[in-house]
């Protein structure tokens, strides 16, 4: 958190985005299907109006991780961490 120039505070706020999926029946695939959730994850939050209609300033896409199937399930995981920068008036986070 810090002041900007218009005696307001900017703030990043991390969030994790959790998915869950049906595994490939093909542990070989694995791999490209983890990558491929994590891409359209990726694309989805950052692609478009990473203002989200002017509610925060940017979105920025800071790291993510894929959990493979462990031994007797069938689900994939993968979460997204994004960076969420926004800016509200001194002592009033429910402004801009």
């Amino acid at each position: 958190m810090e002041r900007n120039r218009y005696g307001g505070v900017s703030v990043t706020t991390e969030v994790t985005v959790e998915t869950v999926h049906q595994a490939d029946r093909n542990h070989r695939q694995w791999s490209t299907q983890g990558n491929t959730i994590l891409a359209e994850l990726i694309h989805e939050a950052t692609g478009g109006d990473r203002t989200l209609g002017g509610l925060c300033e940017d979105i920025a896409y800071t790291g993510g991780t894929i959990y493979y199937p462990e031994e007797g399930s069938d689900i994939i995981g993968v979460d997204l961490v994004l960076a969420v920068r926004w800016s509200h008036a001194v002592g009033d986070p429910y402004s801009q």
